[in-house]
């Protein structure tokens, strides 16, 4: 079907011109209300296995704050009472009793080191964290917080490796990315989530602009301000090619009367064109003028039926001309037959 007779069919809720594909697509009225994943690292595994080595990785890197970041996204919706609920919240609290101790809230540490002891109790599926190294870690810094001013807490492996920041799968960089934006003012948060979104777009196409740059981020301290800005830059430009595309095409449900008619439909185009208004045939009786009593019946419904056709006739191709102008103009492909059959 061609876009033409998607944008009068019923089933069409939008237009959108696609930047990776570099052609227009209609969504329709489900399409649009389906929730999409942009998780950039859609990878087949489950959310607590992405959450768990991404919280890890920064763990490992010494942002202990952040840590907590992805862990608690996903806890946050289970159920408190399972094993994975209380593996996710023991880690957690290991990653806040290490930054209290950094701060030397001592008191504060110890509270959450003996908590968060409590939550990796036996039995428990560890689901390949190494909870031993960090029960045992708690059980010091419960007696001794200030541990943490001696020596470096001890590295958390997962499934058998130690989670790094270098070596994060595709799935956990989006977390760990975000993690990091949030912790730090200096970094533009909704940028970065822009970026996320805009990574799980570009998946499955042949382009990783920006999961490159969102991994960048996570694993170069060294240059991560200027990563950021890089980033920035690349999600600034995106924002302005869907600016520039958004709101190409809009259906608005529209009666002169004031009242709900789905007769009638109005076409808003962007760019300041003039809106055109097309009125289906089957409704087009609506626009019929009042009849003259003083004419002949006959041919005042002839003369009807004549205003009616070429008034008919000239909105749709108006509206034609109108549509396949910004198509063109867009790289967007050719219009077939108006009105559609």
């Amino acid at each position: 079907m061609s876009i033409a007779r998607e944008l009068l069919s019923g089933e069409t809720r939008s237009i959108r011109y696609c930047l990776d594909q570099k052609k227009f697509v209609c969504d329709t009225r489900e399409e649009c209300m389906t929730d999409r994943d942009d998780d950039p690292g859609r990878d087949g595994r489950d959310s607590v296995s992405i959450a768990l080595e991404a919280g890890l990785a920064l763990y490992n890197e010494g942002e202990y704050h952040a840590a907590h970041a992805p862990l608690e996204s996903v806890w946050l919706g289970l159920d408190r009472d399972s094993d994975t609920a209380r593996l996710l919240q023991g880690m957690i609290q290991l990653t806040a009793a290490v930054f209290h101790a950094q701060s030397r809230n001592w008191s504060g540490a110890t509270g959450l080191a003996s908590s968060g002891r409590e939550y990796l109790e036996h039995p428990l599926e560890d689901r390949g964290v190494d909870v031993a190294t960090a029960r045992r870690y708690l059980d010091t810094v419960r007696v001794d917080p200030e541990v943490i001013e001696r020596a470096s807490p001890p590295r958390l492996s997962y499934r058998g490796t130690l989670p790094a920041a270098k070596s994060l799968s595709p799935g956990a960089v989006g977390p760990a990315a975000e993690a990091l934006a949030e912790e730090y003012p200096r970094y533009d948060a909704d940028a970065v989530a822009d970026a996320i979104r805009y990574a799980g777009e570009q998946r499955g196409t042949g382009r990783t602009t920006f999961l490159s740059l969102l991994d960048d981020f996570v694993s170069n301290a060294a240059d991560r301000d200027l990563i950021h800005q890089r980033l920035v830059g690349q999600v600034d430009l995106r924002r302005r090619e869907d600016d520039d595309v958004e709101g190409l095409f809009e259906w608005r449900w529209h009666s002169p009367a004031g009242r709900s008619s789905p007769g009638f439909r109005r076409y808003i185009p962007s760019h300041s064109v003039p809106v055109v208004e097309t009125f289906p045939r089957e409704t087009a009786r609506k626009t019929e003028p009042a009849i003259n009593p003083r004419s002949d019946g006959r041919n005042n419904h002839a003369a009807t039926a004549t205003t009616r056709t070429t008034q008919q006739e000239r909105a749709e191709e108006t509206a034609l001309t109108h549509t396949r102008g910004f198509l063109q103009a867009t790289r967007g492909e050719c219009l077939g037959a108006w009105p559609p059959r």
